[in-house]
């Protein structure tokens, strides 16, 4: 009987699973904390909420859910405040959650099987953290962080901010990575949230990096504060402070933080100077976060802009093409940044299109559309491509889904008219550049697009009204000066025109037609000397048989003018 007893009890021990503790600390999270514990609650065996102050439902959502729920007063210092919420855990597994994540996916039933694996200390978790700016850009942002870890084991954070649990894990058991991941919404809030977060982190951050002027993850940290609120000078110096530190703990053979990580702030940095148009300083310290992490294919993407900048469009096209091979590979291990390849097919597209290779830009554009088909600029650079490739309509088709799309730009619609010329359609030209010129009432293209398609209805009046717009802006193009004399010309207003025609053969290499203008103006304008002057000019320099054919005529009517003119005088 004694033995049987025993064996059962052993069994029973064997069935018994890991508890797990979901701690959190919150404050004024009414907004997510909800959805939060929805995602978590079914796979937790407590919740412990350590509440600093909150003024919103958060407390009454805890209670609703069941937490056992704690009231602490803030001091400034994340860390105190989250290993004070350890300290009330008495489950064996501690998973750690903020109020504005959430499990994703299987990651619940996940943990259960990976709570139960011996000799594992800690799970890093993958936080997916998209932002406006990343989502926009089709890059989100990868945080690998011991979220779900032992009990017991002496587990406590560091830093007053940003707090890091990391050091105190080392040495107790196997921190492995984990397929757990949880959704981070926090970075989604309105601009003003997250500038006053930023605010209160870099007061925090800066405070702490006096006291710990060595700690290099402070200085990244402080850098990436300092973007947030857009102070790049800041941000610069920041993040040189951290990399020379990570250099000298590397050159000692110390490491105090990962490559990844090390590779995002070499990353940061090159965007920072190909924002400011340092394009040579951005190439060399975006090849180091390549060094540190050849997977890093966002690295790639600036590292081709900074190429392309550079006019070097072949080193911009090679890397383009390393951020779409990288994009499209499995992400190994402690990835840092997620990146959907749509923005690297799309620059490829448009470097293929400066190269001339048409065919090749069309199909880097489909695969860009394919990936991301709502953004309305690769619409507009395959729209630009099928003109070129004389296809008119296709081009048409393409500018017309990117204004569907919200593209109402003066340089879209100057797309849109310029084709609807070239297919003849000349009232819709017409009604394309005259919204161009309500979107943007200073362009030059719009207003030079307008003249030639009232040139091909006939609207002279308006040809040069719009014509002396742009030359009394200082506008210097001899397509404008040759629309405006000829408006000039078909409205008889002869003397005028010569002085535009004037000025027009005043330019560099005017051609023989613009001679032949002069001279058929400055005979209306009762001006045969400078008529059979223009004339006998432009008939020296080879012109077209048919323009011959006019030239000898504005001759011979200047010849027969000019003793009538002799008599005048």
């Amino acid at each position: 009987m004694k033995t049987r007893t025993s064996l059962m009890t052993m069994r029973e021990k064997q069935k018994k699973r890991s508890t797990l503790s979901l701690c959190m600390i919150v404050k004024n999270e009414e907004q997510y904390l909800s959805d939060c514990l929805a995602s978590a609650t079914p796979f937790v065996d407590e919740i412990i909420v350590i509440d600093t102050g909150s003024t919103d439902r958060t407390v009454d959502i805890a209670k609703a859910a069941g937490a056992r729920l704690f009231h602490e007063e803030w001091r400034d210092d994340f860390a105190a405040a989250r290993n004070r919420s350890l300290c009330h855990a008495t489950g064996d597994w501690i998973l750690v959650l903020d109020a504005d994540e959430r499990l994703s996916g299987d990651g619940g039933r996940i943990m259960r099987d990976r709570i139960e694996v011996p000799g594992v200390a800690a799970y890093l978790v993958r936080l997916q953290c998209p932002t406006h700016g990343g989502s926009a850009l089709g890059t989100m942002s990868l945080k690998w962080l011991p979220r779900l870890f032992r009990n017991g084991v002496g587990a406590r954070y560091e830093g007053i901010v940003h707090e890091c649990l990391l050091p105190s894990l080392r040495g107790k058991g196997k921190i492995v990575h984990s397929e757990i991941t949880l959704e981070h919404l926090g970075y989604l809030q309105s601009d003003e949230v997250m500038r006053v977060k930023a605010m209160r982190n870099l007061h925090l951050l800066e405070g702490q990096a006096a006291r710990t002027p060595d700690d290099s993850l402070t200085w990244i940290q402080l850098a990436e504060t300092y973007l947030t609120l857009s102070r790049h000078d800041q941000a610069i110096a920041s993040y040189q402070k951290a990399l020379t530190l990570l250099t000298h703990e590397r050159d000692h053979g110390q490491r105090t933080i990962s490559n990844a990580t090390a590779a995002v702030a070499y990353q940061q940095l090159g965007a920072l100077h190909l924002l400011r148009g340092g394009c040579d300083e951005a190439i060399v310290v975006l090849r180091q976060a390549i060094d540190l992490w050849p997977a890093l294919a966002s690295a790639y993407l600036y590292l081709g802009q900074a190429h392309e900048n550079k006019g070097e469009l072949e080193n911009a096209r090679e890397s383009y093409g390393m951020a779409i091979e990288w994009a499209q590979r499995p992400e190994p291990p402690g990835h840092p940044v997620r990146l959907v390849p749509w923005l690297p097919w799309l620059l490829k597209g448009t470097v293929e299109c400066k190269l001339q290779r048409y065919d090749a830009a069309r199909d880097a554009l489909d695969q860009a559309i394919c990936l991301n088909p709502d953004f309305p600029g690769a619409h507009t650079m395959l729209g630009v491509i099928d003109r070129v490739l004389g296809r008119p309509h296709a081009a048409l088709e393409a500018f017309e889904t990117a204004r569907r799309l919200g593209d109402a730009t003066a340089s879209l619609l100057i797309n849109i008219g310029t084709t609807h010329h070239h297919l003849g359609n000349f009232d819709k030209a017409v009604q394309a550049f005259q919204e161009a010129l309500v979107r943007e009432s200073e362009s030059r293209d719009a207003r030079l697009g307008l003249c030639r398609a009232y040139v091909q209805l006939g609207q002279w009046s308006d040809v040069a009204d719009e014509g002396y717009a742009l030359l009394e802006r200082g506008v210097v193009d001899p397509d404008l000066y040759r629309l405006v004399g000829q408006a000039l010309r078909s409205l008889g207003m002869w003397t005028a025109a010569v002085s535009v025609y004037e000025a027009l053969c005043a330019m560099t290499n005017p051609i023989p037609a613009d001679w032949s203008g002069l001279a058929i103006v400055a005979l209306g304008a009762g001006q045969p000397i400078k008529a059979l002057q223009a004339a006998e000019y432009a008939l020296s320099v080879n012109p077209p048989e048919d323009l011959r054919s006019i030239l000898q005529a504005v001759t011979e009517q200047a010849q027969e003018a000019l003793p009538l003119e002799s008599a005048l005088l």
